[in-house]
């Protein structure tokens, strides 16, 4: 699994706005579209209902894009006084050599990711120096992953263990989880201004927590630098398919204002 599944989390579902520009109060809608990157450390497991073993993951960030085939991602968020929305799209697709822990034999994995969120936001705390907002929205998933491998004849499998000696399949889940939070904001002058988002999300996953704290830098009227860090864990199995993992990391985009 290592770098395949691990970078095929690398940035799914994502649910995070980037900090505001510093003079985003006014009587029209401000809308922030936030191309960006996350590399992270990972560890995880998946399971597929035909084998009786799950694989595990594990990847630092140095690893996660050594295996790349396809990925993007953008955040937008738009506001009006009080209220606003936040969505975000993206679709990763990785693929690599992993290892099966039960007998140490390389194990060919490929890994898809599709998802999207959208919440509605209200302010609750508003001042120049601090704001704090809630939270609602849902996010929807869509994970496929492929295990490929073949056990010489010569390798004893381990007794009791029905394995398989040699198997190629896809299996994959989509759902939908609600995804409730509140996202705090400060403004420290000369353009520079951070946020801390907290997630909960529950539904058709078992349970899913997303932290992330991001400083924004502005670099114009209409452009800013957001650097920040970002920590989520994904717990989903239904009817023998497993997609757990823990991913978290520095990350970097770039806001643009329209």
């Amino acid at each position: 699994m290592r770098k395949a599944l691990c970078a095929g989390l690398l940035a799914a579902c994502s649910g995070f706005a980037a900090p505001a520009f510093a003079d985003t109060k006014n009587d029209g809608w401000d809308v922030t579209l936030v191309p960006y990157v996350w590399t992270a450390s990972v560890d995880g497991t998946v399971a597929h209902p035909a084998l009786s073993t799950p694989i595990s993951a594990q990847a630092n960030f140095g690893d996660v894009l050594e295996r790349l085939d396809i990925g993007g991602m953008v955040a937008l968020e738009a506001r009006k006084g009080r209220v606003g929305i936040i969505a975000e799209v993206l679709h990763i697709s990785m693929s690599d050599t992993a290892s099966m822990p039960l007998l140490g034999l390389p194990v060919g994995l490929s890994t898809r990711t599709t998802g999207g969120f959208l919440a509605g936001e209200v302010r609750v705390v508003d001042t120049d120096a601090l704001s704090i907002d809630t939270i609602a929205g849902l996010r929807y998933w869509s994970v496929s992953t492929r295990v490929r491998y073949a056990i010489p004849g010569a390798i004893p499998l381990p007794p009791g263990i029905p394995l398989p000696r040699a198997y190629d399949g896809r299996k994959g889940a989509d759902w939908v989880d609600a995804m409730p939070g509140l996202k705090a904001g400060a403004s420290f002058g000369s353009g520079i201004h951070a946020t801390a988002t907290g997630m909960i999300g529950f539904g058709g996953s078992d349970f899913v927590t997303d932290f992330s704290a991001l400083v924004g830098i502005d670099v114009s009227r209409r452009t800013n630098l957001v650097v920040g860090y970002r920590h989520l864990d994904i717990d989903y199995s239904k009817r023998g398919f497993t997609f757990n993992a823990r991913i978290h990391g520095p990350l970097i985009g770039m806001g643009v204002r329209f």
